[in-house]
Protein backbone atom coordinates (compact mmCIF):
# COMPACT_ATOMS: atom_id res chain seq x y z
CA UNK A 1 0.00 0.00 0.00
CA UNK A 2 2.40 2.65 1.25
CA UNK A 3 4.35 1.51 -2.49
CA UNK A 4 1.58 2.41 -4.47
CA UNK A 5 0.89 5.77 -2.31
CA UNK A 6 4.79 6.32 -3.17
CA UNK A 7 4.52 5.47 -7.06
CA UNK A 8 1.45 7.93 -7.31
CA UNK A 9 3.26 10.55 -5.44
CA UNK A 10 6.15 10.60 -7.98
CA UNK A 11 4.02 10.98 -10.73
CA UNK A 12 2.45 13.48 -9.67
CA UNK A 13 5.34 15.35 -8.87
CA UNK A 14 7.02 14.20 -12.30
CA UNK A 15 3.69 15.75 -13.80
CA UNK A 16 3.58 19.25 -12.38
CA UNK A 17 7.37 19.49 -13.33
CA UNK A 18 6.70 19.24 -17.04
CA UNK A 19 4.14 21.17 -16.97
CA UNK A 20 6.68 23.68 -15.40
CA UNK A 21 9.01 23.05 -17.95
CA UNK A 22 6.23 23.68 -20.86
CA UNK A 23 5.17 27.03 -18.93
CA UNK A 24 8.70 27.80 -18.92
CA UNK A 25 9.05 26.84 -22.74
CA UNK A 26 5.98 29.17 -24.08
CA UNK A 27 6.50 33.08 -23.66
CA UNK A 28 2.94 33.22 -22.81
CA UNK A 29 0.76 36.21 -21.64
CA UNK A 30 1.73 37.42 -18.00
CA UNK A 31 -1.38 39.46 -17.73
CA UNK A 32 -4.01 41.33 -19.43
CA UNK A 33 -5.28 45.11 -19.60
CA UNK A 34 -8.40 46.14 -20.30
CA UNK A 35 -8.77 49.46 -21.82
CA UNK A 36 -12.00 51.16 -20.88
CA UNK A 37 -11.86 55.32 -21.30
CA UNK A 38 -10.40 57.36 -23.65
CA UNK A 39 -7.08 58.53 -23.30
CA UNK A 40 -4.97 60.34 -26.42
CA UNK A 41 -1.99 59.49 -25.52
CA UNK A 42 -2.33 55.63 -25.04
CA UNK A 43 0.27 53.43 -26.36
CA UNK A 44 3.08 56.79 -26.23
CA UNK A 45 5.81 56.90 -23.59
CA UNK A 46 7.01 54.58 -21.08
CA UNK A 47 3.88 53.12 -19.79
CA UNK A 48 1.83 53.83 -22.68
CA UNK A 49 -0.95 55.38 -20.43
CA UNK A 50 -2.00 51.67 -19.66
CA UNK A 51 0.27 51.41 -16.36
CA UNK A 52 2.53 49.17 -18.23
CA UNK A 53 5.71 47.94 -15.68
CA UNK A 54 9.15 47.49 -16.62
CA UNK A 55 10.06 44.96 -19.10
CA UNK A 56 6.13 44.32 -19.96
CA UNK A 57 5.55 44.24 -23.69
CA UNK A 58 2.39 44.76 -25.91
CA UNK A 59 2.47 43.31 -29.54
CA UNK A 60 0.00 44.75 -32.08
CA UNK A 61 -0.37 44.44 -35.94
CA UNK A 62 -1.65 46.61 -38.42
CA UNK A 63 -3.13 46.59 -41.85
CA UNK A 64 -4.20 43.12 -42.12
CA UNK A 65 -5.25 40.44 -42.56
CA UNK A 66 -3.76 38.84 -45.15
CA UNK A 67 -3.79 35.28 -46.55
CA UNK A 68 -0.41 34.23 -47.12
CA UNK A 69 0.96 36.34 -44.22
CA UNK A 70 -1.72 36.43 -41.45
CA UNK A 71 -1.56 32.59 -40.89
CA UNK A 72 1.80 32.45 -40.41
CA UNK A 73 1.80 35.15 -37.50
CA UNK A 74 -1.02 33.08 -35.86
CA UNK A 75 0.82 30.20 -36.32
CA UNK A 76 3.61 32.01 -34.28
CA UNK A 77 2.03 33.53 -31.77
CA UNK A 78 0.07 30.42 -30.92
CA UNK A 79 3.57 28.23 -30.80
CA UNK A 80 4.95 30.78 -28.04
CA UNK A 81 0.97 31.03 -26.23
CA UNK A 82 1.11 34.39 -26.06
CA UNK A 83 -1.73 36.99 -27.76
CA UNK A 84 -1.52 40.11 -29.51
CA UNK A 85 -3.97 42.80 -30.80
CA UNK A 86 -5.12 42.87 -34.45
CA UNK A 87 -6.18 46.75 -36.08
CA UNK A 88 -7.96 45.36 -39.42
CA UNK A 89 -8.90 47.50 -42.35
CA UNK A 90 -12.05 47.17 -43.80
CA UNK A 91 -11.14 46.19 -47.03
CA UNK A 92 -9.14 43.22 -46.25
CA UNK A 93 -10.90 41.60 -43.60
CA UNK A 94 -13.91 42.18 -45.92
CA UNK A 95 -11.31 40.46 -48.55
CA UNK A 96 -10.72 37.65 -45.64
CA UNK A 97 -13.84 36.80 -43.56
CA UNK A 98 -12.91 33.55 -42.72
CA UNK A 99 -9.10 34.65 -41.27
CA UNK A 100 -10.79 37.74 -39.10
CA UNK A 101 -13.03 34.91 -37.57
CA UNK A 102 -9.90 32.49 -37.02
CA UNK A 103 -8.27 35.43 -35.28
CA UNK A 104 -11.14 35.84 -33.01
CA UNK A 105 -11.54 32.56 -32.17
CA UNK A 106 -8.18 32.32 -31.26
CA UNK A 107 -8.22 34.79 -28.71
CA UNK A 108 -6.82 37.83 -30.06
CA UNK A 109 -8.11 41.53 -29.53
CA UNK A 110 -9.37 42.90 -32.95
CA UNK A 111 -9.18 46.77 -33.26
CA UNK A 112 -10.20 49.35 -35.88
CA UNK A 113 -8.24 50.50 -38.54
CA UNK A 114 -10.54 52.54 -41.03
CA UNK A 115 -11.59 50.80 -44.25
CA UNK A 116 -8.89 52.09 -46.84
CA UNK A 117 -6.26 53.42 -44.88
CA UNK A 118 -6.36 56.95 -45.83
CA UNK A 119 -4.30 60.05 -43.89
CA UNK A 120 -7.20 60.92 -42.07
CA UNK A 121 -5.64 64.38 -41.17
CA UNK A 122 -5.85 65.15 -45.18
CA UNK A 123 -9.51 64.56 -45.14
CA UNK A 124 -12.67 66.16 -43.49
CA UNK A 125 -14.29 65.49 -40.27
CA UNK A 126 -17.10 63.97 -42.13
CA UNK A 127 -14.76 62.68 -44.43
CA UNK A 128 -12.99 60.85 -41.89
CA UNK A 129 -15.74 59.43 -39.90
CA UNK A 130 -17.44 58.20 -42.92
CA UNK A 131 -14.13 56.15 -43.37
CA UNK A 132 -14.06 55.09 -39.87
CA UNK A 133 -17.71 53.99 -39.79
CA UNK A 134 -17.12 51.88 -43.38
CA UNK A 135 -14.11 50.40 -41.61
CA UNK A 136 -16.01 49.41 -38.72
CA UNK A 137 -19.19 48.06 -40.93
CA UNK A 138 -17.32 45.60 -42.85
CA UNK A 139 -15.24 44.06 -39.73
CA UNK A 140 -18.70 43.72 -38.22
CA UNK A 141 -20.14 41.72 -41.39
CA UNK A 142 -16.62 39.81 -41.80
CA UNK A 143 -16.41 38.71 -37.94
CA UNK A 144 -20.13 37.44 -38.55
CA UNK A 145 -21.42 35.68 -35.65
CA UNK A 146 -18.70 36.93 -34.05
CA UNK A 147 -19.03 40.30 -34.01
CA UNK A 148 -18.97 40.89 -30.10
CA UNK A 149 -14.90 40.19 -30.50
CA UNK A 150 -14.83 43.82 -32.72
CA UNK A 151 -13.78 46.40 -29.77
CA UNK A 152 -13.55 50.08 -29.23
CA UNK A 153 -10.00 50.28 -29.68
CA UNK A 154 -8.36 52.38 -32.89
CA UNK A 155 -5.39 53.20 -34.32
CA UNK A 156 -4.80 56.06 -36.99
CA UNK A 157 -3.43 55.44 -40.26
CA UNK A 158 0.47 56.36 -40.18
CA UNK A 159 0.06 57.32 -36.83
CA UNK A 160 -1.26 61.04 -38.21
CA UNK A 161 -3.88 62.17 -35.56
CA UNK A 162 -5.29 66.35 -34.37
CA UNK A 163 -7.00 67.60 -31.37
CA UNK A 164 -10.59 67.57 -34.02
CA UNK A 165 -9.91 64.05 -34.88
CA UNK A 166 -9.41 63.28 -31.08
CA UNK A 167 -12.57 64.93 -30.43
CA UNK A 168 -14.87 62.91 -33.11
CA UNK A 169 -13.25 59.69 -31.86
CA UNK A 170 -14.71 60.56 -28.36
CA UNK A 171 -17.54 61.58 -29.47
CA UNK A 172 -17.96 57.68 -31.05
CA UNK A 173 -16.77 56.78 -27.97
CA UNK A 174 -13.73 54.93 -29.60
CA UNK A 175 -10.11 54.29 -28.32
CA UNK A 176 -7.54 55.34 -30.03
CA UNK A 177 -3.79 53.49 -29.54
CA UNK A 178 -0.57 54.65 -30.79
CA UNK A 179 2.69 53.00 -30.50
CA UNK A 180 6.05 53.62 -28.68
CA UNK A 181 8.10 51.22 -30.63
CA UNK A 182 7.73 51.29 -34.12
CA UNK A 183 9.24 48.31 -35.68
CA UNK A 184 9.36 50.04 -39.20
CA UNK A 185 8.98 46.33 -41.00
CA UNK A 186 7.81 48.33 -43.91
CA UNK A 187 11.21 49.61 -45.08
CA UNK A 188 13.60 48.17 -47.36
CA UNK A 189 15.75 45.64 -45.19
CA UNK A 190 16.39 41.83 -44.01
CA UNK A 191 13.89 40.39 -41.13
CA UNK A 192 16.77 40.34 -38.67
CA UNK A 193 17.43 44.19 -38.86
CA UNK A 194 13.67 45.17 -38.39
CA UNK A 195 14.23 42.38 -35.12
CA UNK A 196 17.59 44.24 -33.94
CA UNK A 197 15.78 47.85 -34.23
CA UNK A 198 12.40 46.78 -32.07
CA UNK A 199 15.35 45.02 -29.10
CA UNK A 200 17.29 48.32 -29.33
CA UNK A 201 14.54 50.46 -28.62
CA UNK A 202 12.93 48.05 -25.79
CA UNK A 203 16.28 48.08 -24.81
CA UNK A 204 16.79 52.13 -24.26
CA UNK A 205 12.78 52.45 -22.91
CA UNK A 206 12.56 49.18 -21.09
CA UNK A 207 8.73 48.51 -21.81
CA UNK A 208 6.02 50.04 -24.58
CA UNK A 209 3.59 48.89 -27.59
CA UNK A 210 5.38 47.59 -30.75
CA UNK A 211 3.81 48.63 -33.56
CA UNK A 212 3.94 45.67 -36.54
CA UNK A 213 2.43 45.21 -39.46
CA UNK A 214 0.85 40.87 -40.55
CA UNK A 215 0.75 41.88 -43.86
CA UNK A 216 4.68 42.14 -44.59
CA UNK A 217 6.30 38.80 -45.37
CA UNK A 218 9.42 39.86 -43.75
CA UNK A 219 7.77 40.08 -40.58
CA UNK A 220 5.55 37.03 -40.44
CA UNK A 221 9.07 35.12 -41.61
CA UNK A 222 10.87 36.99 -38.48
CA UNK A 223 8.00 37.45 -35.75
CA UNK A 224 9.48 33.84 -34.41
CA UNK A 225 12.56 35.14 -33.94
CA UNK A 226 11.45 38.42 -32.21
CA UNK A 227 9.36 36.77 -30.07
CA UNK A 228 12.35 33.78 -28.76
CA UNK A 229 14.41 37.41 -28.28
CA UNK A 230 11.46 38.91 -26.07
CA UNK A 231 11.61 35.95 -24.21
CA UNK A 232 15.86 35.60 -24.01
CA UNK A 233 15.46 38.85 -22.83
CA UNK A 234 12.98 38.35 -19.74
CA UNK A 235 10.39 40.79 -21.09
CA UNK A 236 6.70 39.50 -20.81
CA UNK A 237 3.62 39.92 -22.78
CA UNK A 238 0.70 41.68 -21.83
CA UNK A 239 -2.46 41.25 -23.74
CA UNK A 240 -4.42 44.72 -24.32
CA UNK A 241 -8.30 44.51 -24.37
CA UNK A 242 -11.11 46.72 -25.38
CA UNK A 243 -14.06 47.03 -23.33
CA UNK A 244 -17.70 47.07 -25.59
CA UNK A 245 -18.13 46.97 -29.44
CA UNK A 246 -18.00 50.59 -31.56
CA UNK A 247 -20.56 52.37 -32.43
CA UNK A 248 -21.22 52.82 -36.34
CA UNK A 249 -24.19 55.61 -36.26
CA UNK A 250 -26.03 52.92 -38.23
CA UNK A 251 -29.00 55.31 -39.02
CA UNK A 252 -26.95 58.02 -40.41
CA UNK A 253 -25.32 55.63 -42.63
CA UNK A 254 -28.26 54.42 -44.35
CA UNK A 255 -27.46 57.87 -46.67
CA UNK A 256 -23.53 57.02 -46.86
CA UNK A 257 -22.64 55.09 -50.31
CA UNK A 258 -20.97 52.27 -48.47
CA UNK A 259 -23.01 49.48 -49.18
CA UNK A 260 -21.16 47.64 -46.34
CA UNK A 261 -22.68 49.83 -43.30
CA UNK A 262 -26.22 49.32 -44.85
CA UNK A 263 -26.08 45.55 -44.89
CA UNK A 264 -24.90 45.82 -40.82
CA UNK A 265 -27.73 48.32 -40.90
CA UNK A 266 -30.26 45.39 -42.11
CA UNK A 267 -28.63 42.99 -39.69
CA UNK A 268 -29.17 44.95 -36.51
CA UNK A 269 -32.98 46.09 -37.52
CA UNK A 270 -33.33 41.72 -38.52
CA UNK A 271 -32.09 41.14 -34.93
CA UNK A 272 -33.99 43.63 -32.80
CA UNK A 273 -37.35 41.96 -34.75
CA UNK A 274 -36.93 38.44 -34.47
CA UNK A 275 -37.61 38.20 -30.79
CA UNK A 276 -40.18 35.29 -29.82
CA UNK A 277 -41.10 37.77 -26.77
CA UNK A 278 -43.19 40.28 -26.17
CA UNK A 279 -44.75 42.75 -24.35
CA UNK A 280 -48.15 43.13 -23.34
CA UNK A 281 -50.25 46.14 -22.81
CA UNK A 282 -49.23 45.83 -19.09
CA UNK A 283 -45.87 46.07 -19.88
CA UNK A 284 -44.96 42.81 -18.11
CA UNK A 285 -43.20 40.07 -20.74
CA UNK A 286 -45.28 37.21 -21.60
CA UNK A 287 -45.52 34.46 -24.29
CA UNK A 288 -47.48 35.49 -27.22
CA UNK A 289 -51.44 34.38 -27.55
CA UNK A 290 -50.33 32.16 -31.08
CA UNK A 291 -49.29 28.64 -30.25
CA UNK A 292 -45.36 27.93 -30.15
CA UNK A 293 -45.25 25.82 -33.71
CA UNK A 294 -46.94 28.75 -35.49
CA UNK A 295 -44.04 31.35 -34.01
CA UNK A 296 -41.80 28.61 -35.10
CA UNK A 297 -43.09 28.21 -38.90
CA UNK A 298 -43.10 31.92 -39.00
CA UNK A 299 -39.80 32.03 -37.93
CA UNK A 300 -38.43 29.89 -40.49
CA UNK A 301 -40.28 31.89 -43.14
CA UNK A 302 -38.99 35.00 -41.91
CA UNK A 303 -35.28 33.45 -41.79
CA UNK A 304 -35.67 31.94 -45.08
CA UNK A 305 -36.73 35.83 -46.20
CA UNK A 306 -33.92 37.08 -44.43
CA UNK A 307 -31.11 34.66 -46.24
CA UNK A 308 -32.60 35.32 -49.23
CA UNK A 309 -32.54 39.17 -48.75
CA UNK A 310 -29.07 38.68 -47.69
CA UNK A 311 -28.00 37.06 -50.55
CA UNK A 312 -29.60 40.02 -52.78
CA UNK A 313 -27.92 42.62 -50.82
CA UNK A 314 -24.35 40.37 -51.38
CA UNK A 315 -25.25 40.18 -55.16
CA UNK A 316 -25.62 43.90 -54.63
CA UNK A 317 -22.32 45.03 -52.88
CA UNK A 318 -20.81 42.17 -54.86
CA UNK A 319 -22.30 44.27 -58.02
CA UNK A 320 -21.05 47.28 -57.03
CA UNK A 321 -17.51 46.45 -55.72
CA UNK A 322 -17.05 45.13 -59.59
CA UNK A 323 -18.77 48.65 -61.19
CA UNK A 324 -16.45 50.20 -58.40
CA UNK A 325 -13.52 48.27 -60.02
CA UNK A 326 -14.41 49.24 -63.94
CA UNK A 327 -14.89 52.61 -62.80
CA UNK A 328 -12.12 53.24 -61.48
CA UNK A 329 -10.08 51.15 -64.71
CA UNK A 330 -12.27 53.41 -66.76
CA UNK A 331 -10.54 55.89 -64.67
CA UNK A 332 -7.36 55.53 -65.12
CA UNK A 333 -7.41 54.64 -68.85
CA UNK A 334 -9.68 57.97 -69.67
CA UNK A 335 -6.13 59.36 -67.21
CA UNK A 336 -4.08 57.66 -68.96
CA UNK A 337 -5.79 58.99 -72.56
CA UNK A 338 -5.65 62.44 -71.09
CA UNK A 339 -1.76 61.74 -70.44
CA UNK A 340 -0.93 60.58 -73.68
CA UNK A 341 -3.13 63.39 -75.40
CA UNK A 342 -1.14 65.75 -73.29
CA UNK A 343 2.14 64.56 -74.13
CA UNK A 344 1.16 64.33 -77.74
CA UNK A 345 0.23 68.22 -77.42
CA UNK A 346 3.65 69.21 -75.49
CA UNK A 347 5.08 67.29 -78.76
CA UNK A 348 3.60 69.31 -81.52
CA UNK A 349 3.87 72.83 -79.31
CA UNK A 350 7.66 71.70 -79.44
CA UNK A 351 7.85 70.58 -82.82
CA UNK A 352 6.18 73.78 -83.79
CA UNK A 353 9.31 76.15 -81.40
CA UNK A 354 11.78 73.89 -83.22
CA UNK A 355 10.62 74.94 -86.81
CA UNK A 356 9.79 78.71 -85.83
CA UNK A 357 13.71 78.80 -84.64
CA UNK A 358 14.67 77.02 -87.57
CA UNK A 359 12.69 79.51 -89.79
CA UNK A 360 14.57 82.42 -87.43
CA UNK A 361 17.98 80.68 -87.86
CA UNK A 362 17.64 79.90 -91.88
CA UNK A 363 16.47 84.13 -91.70
CA UNK A 364 19.12 85.54 -89.56
CA UNK A 365 21.52 83.08 -92.02
CA UNK A 366 20.17 84.95 -95.18
CA UNK A 367 20.52 88.15 -93.58
CA UNK A 368 23.96 87.41 -92.93
CA UNK A 369 24.56 86.20 -96.08
CA UNK A 370 23.01 89.35 -98.04
CA UNK A 371 25.27 91.82 -95.74
CA UNK A 372 28.68 89.97 -96.54
CA UNK A 373 26.65 90.01 -100.28
CA UNK A 374 26.97 93.82 -99.84
CA UNK A 375 30.09 94.50 -98.48
CA UNK A 376 32.11 92.44 -101.10
CA UNK A 377 29.58 94.20 -103.44
CA UNK A 378 30.65 97.28 -102.18
CA UNK A 379 34.68 95.97 -101.75
CA UNK A 380 34.48 95.24 -105.44
CA UNK A 381 32.40 98.69 -106.47
CA UNK A 382 35.75 100.47 -104.30
CA UNK A 383 38.43 98.16 -105.85
CA UNK A 384 36.75 99.40 -109.38
CA UNK A 385 37.09 102.80 -108.27
CA UNK A 386 40.37 102.54 -107.15
CA UNK A 387 41.27 100.81 -110.66
CA UNK A 388 39.49 103.32 -112.10
CA UNK A 389 41.24 106.57 -110.15
CA UNK A 390 44.75 104.35 -111.28
CA UNK A 391 43.73 104.32 -114.56
CA UNK A 392 42.49 108.27 -114.71
CA UNK A 393 46.00 108.54 -112.83
CA UNK A 394 48.20 106.91 -115.05
CA UNK A 395 46.50 108.72 -118.44
CA UNK A 396 47.41 111.86 -116.48
CA UNK A 397 50.54 111.03 -116.41
CA UNK A 398 50.71 109.70 -119.77
CA UNK A 399 49.74 113.24 -120.67
CA UNK A 400 51.51 115.38 -118.58
CA UNK A 401 54.83 113.13 -120.04
CA UNK A 402 53.62 113.82 -123.62
CA UNK A 403 53.03 117.45 -122.77
CA UNK A 404 56.50 117.44 -121.12
CA UNK A 405 58.19 116.23 -123.68
CA UNK A 406 56.54 119.06 -126.20
CA UNK A 407 57.17 122.11 -123.65
CA UNK A 408 60.86 120.45 -123.72
CA UNK A 409 60.31 120.17 -127.57
CA UNK A 410 59.31 123.85 -128.13
CA UNK A 411 62.10 125.42 -125.83
CA UNK A 412 64.64 123.32 -127.65
CA UNK A 413 62.80 125.15 -130.99
CA UNK A 414 62.36 128.48 -128.91
CA UNK A 415 66.65 127.85 -128.42
CA UNK A 416 67.09 127.19 -131.91
CA UNK A 417 65.20 130.26 -132.83
CA UNK A 418 66.94 132.73 -130.23
CA UNK A 419 70.10 131.01 -131.72
CA UNK A 420 69.64 132.31 -135.12
CA UNK A 421 67.88 135.22 -134.52
CA UNK A 422 70.94 136.33 -132.83
CA UNK A 423 73.36 134.83 -135.32
CA UNK A 424 71.15 137.19 -137.67
CA UNK A 425 71.74 140.05 -135.29
CA UNK A 426 75.41 139.80 -135.07
CA UNK A 427 75.65 139.28 -139.17
CA UNK A 428 73.26 142.64 -139.64
CA UNK A 429 76.09 143.98 -137.39
CA UNK A 430 78.66 143.49 -139.24
CA UNK A 431 79.87 146.04 -141.83
CA UNK A 432 81.42 144.03 -144.62
CA UNK A 433 78.55 143.64 -146.94
CA UNK A 434 80.40 140.65 -147.86
CA UNK A 435 79.63 138.91 -144.28
CA UNK A 436 76.02 140.54 -144.40
CA UNK A 437 75.36 138.57 -147.66
CA UNK A 438 76.57 135.33 -146.12
CA UNK A 439 74.29 135.48 -143.43
CA UNK A 440 71.29 136.34 -144.98
CA UNK A 441 71.94 133.92 -147.21
CA UNK A 442 72.44 131.89 -144.00
CA UNK A 443 69.56 132.31 -142.67
CA UNK A 444 67.05 131.71 -145.95
CA UNK A 445 68.09 128.31 -145.77
CA UNK A 446 67.47 128.09 -142.38
CA UNK A 447 63.89 129.17 -142.62
CA UNK A 448 63.42 127.00 -145.28
CA UNK A 449 64.40 124.09 -142.71
CA UNK A 450 61.97 125.85 -140.60
CA UNK A 451 59.62 125.57 -143.11
CA UNK A 452 60.38 121.80 -143.31
CA UNK A 453 59.80 120.55 -139.99
CA UNK A 454 57.36 118.05 -140.21
CA UNK A 455 60.27 116.25 -142.55
CA UNK A 456 63.12 116.85 -139.24
CA UNK A 457 60.83 115.58 -136.43
CA UNK A 458 60.05 112.23 -138.61
CA UNK A 459 63.80 111.84 -139.18
CA UNK A 460 64.15 112.60 -135.55
CA UNK A 461 61.47 109.97 -134.53
CA UNK A 462 62.96 106.95 -136.93
CA UNK A 463 66.60 108.01 -135.98
CA UNK A 464 65.86 109.04 -132.37
CA UNK A 465 68.44 111.99 -132.49
CA UNK A 466 67.55 115.07 -131.25
CA UNK A 467 68.21 118.38 -134.13
CA UNK A 468 71.61 119.41 -132.79
CA UNK A 469 72.83 116.21 -133.21
CA UNK A 470 71.84 115.99 -137.00
CA UNK A 471 74.95 115.98 -139.59
CA UNK A 472 73.57 119.25 -141.66
CA UNK A 473 72.39 121.32 -139.29
CA UNK A 474 76.38 120.30 -137.44
CA UNK A 475 77.54 121.22 -140.71
CA UNK A 476 76.51 124.76 -140.23
CA UNK A 477 76.73 125.23 -137.05
CA UNK A 478 80.29 124.61 -137.95
CA UNK A 479 80.12 127.14 -140.47
CA UNK A 480 78.93 129.58 -138.25
CA UNK A 481 80.28 128.98 -134.56
CA UNK A 482 83.31 131.28 -136.10
CA UNK A 483 80.50 134.41 -136.79
CA UNK A 484 79.22 133.76 -133.77
CA UNK A 485 82.32 134.29 -131.71
CA UNK A 486 83.44 137.39 -133.68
Amino acid sequence: MARHIYLIASAIFAITLLSVDIAHACLGVSRTITARSFNANMGMGGSAGLGLRNKEVILTFDDGPKSSTTRRVLQALSAECTKATFFVLGRMARSNPKLLQQIARSGHTIGQHTHNHPNLTRLSIAQAENEINRGIASVNLALGSQRRASTRLFRYPYLARSARLDAMLKRKGLLPVSAGIDSNDWKNGSGVAMVNRVMAQLKRRGRGVILLHDIQNKTASALPSLLRRLKQGGYRVVHLRGSGSPRTNVIASRKSKSKAVRVAALQTKKRKRFSLFRKRDNGLPGVDTITTGSIKKRSVKRKSKQRLKHKKLAKKVRKGFFARLRERRLERAQALAAKQSAKKRIKKSNRKVKKKTRVAKRVKKTKKKSWFAKRREARLARAAERKAALKKRSKRKLSNRSKRKTKRVAKRTTKRKSIFSRLFKRIARRKTESDRSFGLRLYDDLLDLEQENKELTQLMKVNDLPLDQRPEIQSLLKTLRPLANK
